[in-house]
């Protein structure tokens, strides 16, 4: 596979340790030389067992900021709320955070890495860190972007995995291809609603 997981860590100022902690951290936990950053495939069910919030948004804002300290920059995402899927998102407002961005004359990327733009709409699985604070859950698998069909405005699901690799193996185990996940904003409902549903008493 000719894609590389090195991240992307571009200096335009004067050396740095801040730098060098960056690129070791990046290296460490996400990467394998020339594989991509490795995901293990989450069905929509398992996502929705990991997340706290289940939503569907449209994103205000984007801003990247340096986290608490210092040591790295981050991608602060405001979004809308438009619709609860599942969970308490606790008002109409979400703030999303995900490690990387471009700041102070310091870039990191990586493979996998969620990508926001203001005004677009997305569906999100999401993990509570603290207040009003989110991280997607699996990276790039818990943001589903949201695109209108023009003939008949049905909401079809899209999702981003660049510079990411699914491991062979499901959440179960399994071996083989993961099965595709939802291809409208129908079919999500259909299945967490299923997901949710009580399991029925076994007949005498």
């Amino acid at each position: 596979m000719s894609r590389s997981c090195t991240p992307q860590i571009r200096r335009y100022a004067k050396e740095s340790p801040r730098a060098s902690i960056l690129a070791l951290l990046i290296l460490g936990l996400f990467c394998l030389p020339a594989f991509g950053t490795l995901l293990r495939p989450l069905s929509v069910e398992t996502l929705a067992d990991l997340s706290d919030v289940v939503a569907r948004g449209r994103v205000d804002s984007v801003e990247v900021v340096w986290n608490d300290s210092a040591t790295m920059p981050v991608t602060r995402v405001e979004v809308e709320v438009l619709e609860t899927l599942e969970g308490n998102a606790g008002g109409r407002r979400l703030i999303v955070t995900v490690p990387g961005g471009e700041r102070d004359g310091i870039a990191l990327d990586y493979g996998g890495r969620p990508r926001f733009s203001p005004g677009e709409e997305v569906v999100l699985f999401l993990q509570r860190r603290g207040g009003r604070g989110f991280i997607p859950v699996g990276l790039a698998q818990g943001r589903l972007e949201v695109h209108r069909e023009a003939a008949t405005g049905r909401a079809l699901l899209r999702r981003d995995l660049a510079g990411a690799v699914l491991m062979e193996r499901d959440e179960r185990g399994d071996e083989g291809p993961v099965a595709a996940g939802p291809a409208d904003l129908e079919a999500l409902r259909q299945r967490l609603r299923a997901r949710s549903r009580p399991p029925r008493p076994a007949q005498p």
